[in-house]
């Protein structure tokens, strides 16, 4: 399983990173559970770098209107997992 953190960047977002790396499956479509293969973080800036060989960074914004980091860079994402909420729209 792939998943997604959209503000991978800041204190919950890595906290929940730490989590699931420490945790090692989700529940997947089907019920049943699978094993977490990749974290993709996303954020604008990230202050470490990643030391899992399952974990990439992806520095970027979400809410650009062209969607292109989405398209291009999380294809195959089985779960996308918003680390706050900021409050915008």
């Amino acid at each position: 399983m792939k998943v997604i953190i959209t503000g991978g960047g800041g204190f919950l977002g890595s906290q929940l990173c730490q989590k699931l790396l420490e945790r090692g499956s989700l529940t997947g479509p089907s019920g049943g559970q699978e094993s977490i293969r990749e974290i993709v973080l996303l954020d604008a800036v990230f202050h470490r770098p990643a030391t899992d060989p399952r974990v990439r960074q992806v520095t970027g914004d979400i809410s650009q209107r062209d969607n292109r980091i989405r398209r291009r860079r999380f294809r195959g994402g089985d779960r996308d997992l918003p680390s706050g909420v900021d409050g915008e729209r």
